[in-house]
């Protein structure tokens, strides 16, 4: 294995990128930043669900609009903007009041803030490929872990302080913080050129240079027309897999802290009990990279796939015995297996079409975020609240199942495009031809 030698910049910016996605990953603990305002205005669970479903739309829309933001004014004014209108929309929440507060909180939290946050990691996730071509997978899911660890130390974090001062108050230093990070990261993260790469010596040049001339693969990923990617076999069946996969564990995560509560938690118990999502997600995130590195992407896909339904399995448990130990144990699977399914989504975006274009083409595959969200997240909380919360957790399970049997096409389709381009590429020791 080739040694490759750190250089300071790309420590320092996997470090600070992997910090602000951590930040950002608040948009997951939605049930517990909104649940002063749920109490005082009487919410109902399917309005919460709502909530969460039309923030993770925008954040969607805003990973497109991100990406032409990043093509057209680059990604220090991509993130500056970013930075605006997530410190606007939790000003925005701070003044929602009376009859009118669920719609302020609809367009503050879900429309303006969510667009920022999807801004802002359209443009970290490319930046983080583009510094770490030899090591992708681990470096998106270190970047990643961050993200879907956020919700689960910020999410109690935020409970705790709601305890001790006014929650219009929180929501205003939380906005003028993330404007802080999000400027502070538009100077550093922002950089137009990638380090060059002597993987054959075993370093890195410490300055950053003009990225190396992409290979064909590349070099056609980004001249190819959008129509292209829509086209391709992979990419559908990517898509339904991560649509069947990610709404799984969006509908765990839009019932949220009401599924602790319902087995009788306490309100700080619920926050840290459903935060175990994020952890889970984390961690997937971290792992599902090093897996994809190691075993391939049909292997990770195929294993995330079965452990989601095990995971749902054990949550539909948990209700018949009332336990919120298993229900913990579900929640942290659940979290896993989505978190492994996201850096998934950015591995054989990038891996398959190249990383010259993999900031459009990943919005692009993102937005079964927008669907996964409205059919697992709404879904799931119209069917809690017209049935029960066992008949939404089962539908969940079926999902999973679903996934499952998409997961060994969607291998073989992505292990066979890969043999294809190993066949036709040149070995290293072999003269091109002239």
């Amino acid at each position: 294995m080739l040694a490759l030698r750190l250089s300071n910049p790309r420590r320092a910016l996997l470090s600070i990128t992997t910090l602000l996605l951590f930040c950002l990953g608040l948009i997951y603990a939605y049930s517990v930043v909104l649940a002063p305002q749920k109490e005082l205005w009487g919410w109902s669970v399917s309005q919460m669900t709502l909530v969460f479903a039309l923030s993770i739309t925008v954040f969607t829309l805003g990973g497109l609009l991100g990406a032409r933001l990043n093509s057209a004014l680059g990604s220090r004014n991509s993130l500056l903007i970013a930075g605006v209108l997530v410190a606007a929309g939790f000003w925005g929440c701070s003044v929602a009041d009376g009859a009118s507060a669920f719609f302020t909180t609809c367009l503050c939290y879900c429309v303006i803030g969510g667009a920022g946050i999807g801004i802002a990691y359209d443009v970290l996730l490319p930046a983080i490929t583009r510094w770490f071509p030899d090591h992708t997978g681990l470096a998106q899911g270190i970047g990643l872990m961050g993200f879907g660890m956020g919700g689960f130390v910020m999410g109690p974090a935020l409970a705790a302080c709601y305890s001790i001062a006014s929650w219009r108050l929180v929501l205003q230093l939380l906005g003028i913080a993330f404007l802080g990070l999000l400027i502070f990261s538009a100077f550093f993260v922002a950089e137009k050129r990638s380090p060059s790469f002597r993987l054959s010596e075993g370093a890195c040049d410490s300055q950053p240079s003009e990225p190396q001339a992409a290979g064909t693969r590349e070099a056609a990923a980004q001249k190819r027309p959008l129509a292209a990617l829509l086209a391709d076999r992979r990419f559908k069946l990517l898509y339904l897999w991560l649509f069947t996969i990610c709404g799984t564990g969006m509908g765990i995560s839009g019932l949220g802290r009401e599924l602790p509560l319902s087995l009788g938690a306490d309100a700080m118990a619920a926050a840290v009990i459903i935060g175990f999502v994020s952890v889970g997600s984390g961690l997937g995130r971290f792992a599902g990279g090093f897996f994809a590195d190691k075993f391939g992407a049909p292997v990770t896909i195929r294993a995330t796939s079965m452990g989601m339904v095990a995971a749902q399995g054990l949550m539909l448990l948990s209700m018949v015995f009332q336990s919120l130990l298993i229900q913990t144990v579900a929640l942290l699977g659940c979290g896993f297996c989505w978190g492994v399914a996201v850096i998934m989504m950015t591995y054989v975006c990038s891996e398959t079409w190249g990383a010259q274009a993999m900031s459009r083409n990943l919005a692009v595959v993102n937005t079964n975020s927008i669907f996964s969200s409205l059919v697992g997240s709404c879904g799931g909380g119209l069917l809690a609240q017209a049935f029960g919360t066992q008949a939404a957790l089962g539908a969940l399970l079926g999902f999973a199942i679903v996934a499952t049997a998409l997961s060994g096409v969607l291998g073989r389709a992505v292990a066979s495009a890969k043999s294809a381009a190993q066949a036709v590429a040149p070995l290293p020791d072999q003269p091109q031809a002239a």
